[in-house]
């Protein structure tokens, strides 16, 4: 009885798909998941998983359905879709990667993104693209992108388009925020590099997420992550005004707390972004005085920024804080200067 109950649904099912393009059939079979009746519910969703990922993009948005019972369905048939998740054109070296990727806990999925990350002449790049597209866990999905972002863009035409091309496919028309964050990447290869008023109109964007709470993935530290990553594509690329002001338009999503504030302080020197350290000094000014080590970092950018006088005097405030190690008859005779790892 239950075999005829499906096939009855196939056959209808079928019908449907000859008059109707497959996005629509798909979407109202996603409505269909929270009818009244169980049968209903029950087709669709057996239906929905025949699909596969050509469901996905449809599913994921369906994760926001103001219907609970389309909600619940749709996380549970994302997270059960039949994901190929290697592809016989990946070299060996990913498809190793790759092996039972969908059967590891989130932890180990992670070790296997920053293993794709690592591999030479971009190897990884194409797999990065697809686990930003089809993992159902956001932070990994932006993780895949971040990596891909952090890629450097080849000097070559010819390998920058074929890149190119292949992200694009790859992505198709999905919009998830990792996805566009492809989209502009493919760009840039095309464009030979760092589209700076681009990124920041896409930084924009995920910062007005946060601002309006329409996006619970979306949070200070993601959108931190992003500018990081982007500046220091800037910075390679040779456009280090792009990264100061990257890095330095949204400084107020820094939490101004002396952990924060020192992780943050600690790339912009590394970086050279000495402009923005300055400016977060300026903003946390309390925490940076009741702290040695952030007061040094603030002393640093304001020495390489020729105000040499405030930058002795904060350097004077850190030592009065955590006063520099004595010396010892065992020590050479004479001062030493202290080294930036000292300071650390």
């Amino acid at each position: 009885m239950l075999a005829a109950f499906f096939a009855l649904g196939a056959v209808s099912h079928a019908q449907d798909v000859a008059q109707k393009s497959t996005d629509a059939v798909i979407r109202e079979l996603i409505e269909k998941l929270g009818s009244d009746s169980y049968a209903t519910r029950v087709r669709s969703r057996e239906q929905l998983k025949t699909y596969g990922l050509e469901a996905f993009d449809a599913l994921r948005e369906a994760q926001d359905h103001p219907d609970s019972e389309v909600l619940a369905a749709a996380k549970y048939l994302i997270s059960s879709l039949q994901v190929s998740w290697s592809s016989d054109s990946d070299p060996k070296e990913v498809r190793e990667i790759l092996q039972e990727y969908g059967a590891q806990q989130d932890t180990d999925r992670l070790g296997r993104i920053e293993l794709l990350g690592q591999l030479p002449d971009q190897m990884g790049i194409e797999a990065l693209a697809r686990l930003s597209r089809f993992e159902s866990s956001v932070p990994l999905s932006r993780r895949a992108a971040m990596l891909v972002l952090k890629q450097p863009v080849s000097s070559e035409r010819a390998k920058r388009t074929t890149l190119a091309d292949k992200i694009e496919d790859v992505i198709g028309e999905n919009r998830r925020p990792s996805a566009t964050w492809l989209l502009a990447y493919a760009q840039d290869l095309r464009r030979g590099g760092f589209d700076a008023d681009r990124w920041e109109s896409i930084v924009a964007k995920q910062r007005a997420l946060i601002d309006s709470g329409s996006a619970d993935e979306v949070t200070s530290s993601s959108v931190i992550q992003l500018i990081r990553v982007l500046a220091s594509r800037a910075i390679d690329e040779g456009m280090p005004d792009a990264a100061i002001t990257l890095a330095g338009d949204h400084i107020d999503l820094v939490a101004p707390v002396s952990r924060d504030l020192s992780e943050y302080s600690s790339w912009l020197i590394a970086n050279d972004l000495f402009p923005v350290v300055v400016e977060l000094y300026k903003r946390h000014q309390h925490t940076f005085q009741m702290n040695a080590e952030l007061l040094y970092s603030a002393a640093q950018g304001f020495q390489a920024s020729n105000d040499l006088d405030t930058a002795e005097r904060l350097a004077s405030d850190a030592l009065q804080i955590n006063p520099l190690p004595k010396l010892t008859d065992a020590d050479d005779d004479g001062e030493r200067e202290l080294t930036d790892h000292q300071i650390e």
